[in-house]
């Protein structure tokens, strides 16, 4: 059973990092507030790296479940949609591994081309702990109504028929210093 808390922002400070200490986060966004999904033993620790991060974290009677007439769609971005907006959204955060991460980063695209400078900095900066790497998904759980809005259109790939490739969706990476899931917090 997963302990679902309440989080209210107090001040904006570098949420990712104090994410990144935590495994297997999900984040949900609703027209009630945002919260947080955790395993129970992690709660404290979650609270704790929250208060740090300039965010209030209470437990919550809440479930991060949506409505059973609402349809699924995958989100490539973590641009937020407006709070009055009759939608509830999901990511799932792990951290990435320091071996996985600089594998990818320093792996040949092509047989002749170098990794790029770019992710030579990267994997630099998460060698010497300055960064880390966060893979999230995001899926929006709405009405079918607003899936054809303009609000959504483009942002959003409904998943009308196969509703399993919710679990197999590709991850994306995010660096932590960049503050991408701060920001959809936030919004």
């Amino acid at each position: 059973m997963q302990r679902v808390l309440r989080l209210e922002p107090i001040h904006r400070s570098h949420l990712d990092v104090h994410l990144a200490v935590l495994d297997n986060v999900r984040l949900g966004r609703t027209s009630q507030g945002v919260f947080l999904e955790i395993a129970p033993e992690q709660a404290p620790i979650a609270t704790r790296l929250l208060a740090l991060a300039g965010i209030r974290a209470e437990r919550a009677d809440h479930s991060l479940t949506p409505a059973a007439s609402f349809l699924p769609a995958i989100a490539r971005s973590l641009e937020a949609f407006d709070r009055s907006s009759p939608v509830f959204d999901l990511v799932e955060t792990r951290r990435v591994s320091l071996a996985e991460a600089s594998a990818r980063l320093l792996s040949r695209r092509m047989h002749f081309a170098n990794p790029s400078r770019t992710a030579r900095d990267h994997c630099r900066d998460l060698l010497h702990a300055d960064d880390v790497v966060l893979a999230w998904r995001r899926v929006v759980w709405c009405p079918a109504r607003f899936m054809r809005s303009i609000a959504a259109r483009g942002r959003l790939q409904p998943l009308i028929f196969d509703r399993s490739v919710l679990a197999q969706a590709p991850t994306t990476w995010s660096y932590a210093n960049e503050g991408a899931i701060g920001r959809w917090i936030l919004a």
